[in-house]
This record gives C-alpha cells, sequence and structure tokens, in this order.
C-alpha cells in the first residue's frame, strides 16, 4: 500500500507454522536494499462486525447475538476498533470505526428482523470493497444462519475480494440447530476466506467464538 509519498506499507501473510522475525525481511528496489522491516507491537485490529437481522433470526438467534456482542466488546484493548453492519434485504452500515463503542451498542441494542431475504454475499463483498487503512488489520465477523438469497454477487467473489485484500473472514452460525446445509455454506465460506467457523447455540457459545477469533 502506498500511503503517501514517501512511504510504503507492506502486509506479508505467512502459512501456517511460520514464525520469522523482522530481521528475516528486507525491502529490495531493483536489487538494492532500501529498507529494513521492524517490531510493530500492539498493532490496532478493526472488526467489522456483520449481523444478519433478516426474519429467519428473529428470537432467540439475534437475541443471542445482541446479549453477547457488548459483553465482548467489555474485554476488548482500547486501541482496537469497531464497527456495525445490519443486513438483510439491504446491508446497511449502523456504526463506523470511528465512532465510539457506545454507538456501536447503541445501534445493536436497536436492531430488529427485517426484510424477507438474506443476501449474505453482497453484504460480504460490500463491506470488502470499502477502503482499507493500511495501518491496522481489517477482520470479518459474520453472525448469521447461513442462508443467502437474492444476493448479485457469487460465493466465489467473495472468496476472491477477501484473499486479493488479505481481509479473513470468519464465519459465526447462529439458527436452527437442524440447519446442516447452511452450516456446511459457512464453514466452506469461512475456511476458503482464511478466516475459521464457529457453529453455536446460545449467547454463551457466541461469546466464546468472539473470545477466540480475537485471540486469534
Amino acid at each position: 500500500f502506498v500511503n503517501s509519498p514517501g512511504e510504503l506499507t507492506a502486509v506479508v501473510e505467512f502459512p501456517p507454522g511460520a514464525t520469522p522475525k523482522s530481521t528475516d525481511f528486507r525491502l529490495l528496489i531493483d536489487d538494492r536494499q532500501v529498507a529494513s522491516a521492524r517490531e510493530t507491537q500492539d498493532q490496532r485490529l478493526n472488526l467489522m462486525f456483520l449481523v444478519d437481522v433478516s426474519g429467519s433470526m428473529r428470537g432467540a438467534p439475534l437475541n443471542d447475538i445482541k446479549s453477547a456482542l457488548p459483553k465482548f466488546l467489555k474485554t476488548t484493548r482500547p486501541q482496537d476498533q469497531f464497527a456495525l453492519t445490519l443486513f438483510g434485504d439491504e446491508d446497511r452500515l449502523e456504526s463506523s470505526f470511528e465512532q465510539p463503542r457506545d454507538k456501536f451498542e447503541a445501534a445493536l441494542e436497536k436492531a430488529q428482523p427485517r426484510g424477507k431475504q438474506t443476501k449474505l454475499y453482497q453484504a460480504l463483498y460490500n463491506t470488502l470493497k470499502q477502503k482499507d487503512d493500511p495501518a491496522t488489520r481489517r477482520i470479518i465477523v459474520v453472525l448469521t444462519d447461513g442462508q443467502d438469497e437474492g444476493s448479485d454477487v457469487r460465493f466465489d467473489d467473495v472468496v476472491a475480494e477477501s484473499r486479493a485484500r488479505l481481509v479473513p473472514i470468519y464465519a459465526v452460525f447462529r439458527g436452527k440447530t437442524d440447519a446442516k446445509p447452511f452450516q456446511d455454506v459457512l464453514s466452506g465460506l469461512g475456511y476458503a476466506a482464511n478466516g475459521t467457523y464457529f457453529p453455536t447455540r446460545s449467547e454463551d457459545e457466541i461469546a466464546t467464538a468472539l473470545d477466540r477469533i480475537y485471540r486469534l
């Protein structure tokens, strides 16, 4: 990423098990070293939460999410930022990274089921297309029952965009326990997009999943 004239930020993704040090890296231009890497501690995280508010989330699934997320926020570092997008027939950014956390919680508290479709892939794709801040690590966490309906983009489009932008997607399933085909979709999405997948059945299990994602 070229931030401004004279400044460059590079993001390097490692395979599992690799633990290189900053001293293992050099920036070369025309085979000449122009800079060496340095350690940056406590890099800020930008976590975008996509919460499904379609009709199928009515009742316990959405209520569990609305209870678990505020509790999770209280355990996070002060330098990290959080944003909230609600999606169903359409996706709407309800709280941005620049806004205080109480705005996030207020928007989540007001969330109600709406619409007849679940444009899961469209919401993810639109979120991935948002401008990056190269000084942060951006992560997407989607909480849904996993059924996509009516999106103009496909599963493969979302995965390709996630990989191109180095933004992993972590998928948390909360819906009917017998909805295995939808769980399979989320499992495939999470692992294909360099994140992972968590099936949950309660508020406590959602909280545990969020804690594990944050630690990762």
